[in-house]
């Protein structure tokens, strides 16, 4: 069960696992998520997920959907920026 969601574990895993999964196969972890922009042209939400491993420290683009999904699962801070906040709140 995914303790932090509080729902059934699938009987194969979701994308967000395989990510998780291949990150620590890969001797790194994610460290945390960052919501940290939005694009007027266009209408989108920037988002980067931190991963540290073996080379450092590493920023990888995401979606925020798919950086938050991860976040939750892998049981990691979400951060968002004081401007996006102030765009929503």
């Amino acid at each position: 069960m995914l303790a932090s969601l509080r729902i059934p574990s699938p009987k194969r895993p979701f994308t967000h696992d395989t990510m998780i999964a291949a990150v620590q196969a890969l001797g790194g972890e994610i460290v945390l998520v960052v919501v940290h922009d939005f694009v007027q042209e266009g209408h989108v939400f920037l988002a980067s997920i931190v991963l540290e491993g073996p080379g450092g420290r590493a920023l990888v683009d995401s979606r925020p959907s798919d950086a938050i999904s991860v976040a939750l699962r892998a049981g990691v801070p979400i951060l968002v920026s004081e401007r996006v906040l102030s765009l929503v709140c």
